[in-house]
């Protein structure tokens, strides 16, 4: 989600590719962690993920938004900004 804020191109489809990779990466060297397995079983030596774990959600992001196109993302990234950065628009009719 934060990759929404500074990459024109990103679309739904990178959104949603990058939090399952994150998630499914997380989960899984959660489980195979010390604090799961214990300290001497462990298959991945770190207790929080998220050095590993958040890269990965972003490579997922990334792979999944340049197979795919969505045109009207880039336009919406325009409009939001302006009205992120101005404040048109959001006012109520």
């Amino acid at each position: 989600i934060v990759l929404s804020l500074f990459w024109r191109r990103l679309n739904t489809s990178g959104a949603v590719a990058g939090l399952a990779t994150g998630l499914a990466a997380s989960l899984t060297l959660i489980l195979v962690s010390p604090s799961i397995m214990g300290a001497n079983r462990a298959l991945f030596p770190l207790e929080n993920p998220g050095i590993v774990s958040i890269p990965v959600g972003f490579l997922g992001a990334i792979v999944a938004t340049l197979l795919t196109r969505e045109p009207s993302a880039e336009k919406k990234f325009d409009e939001l900004r302006v009205r992120a950065s101005t404040g048109l628009g959001a006012e109520r009719s």
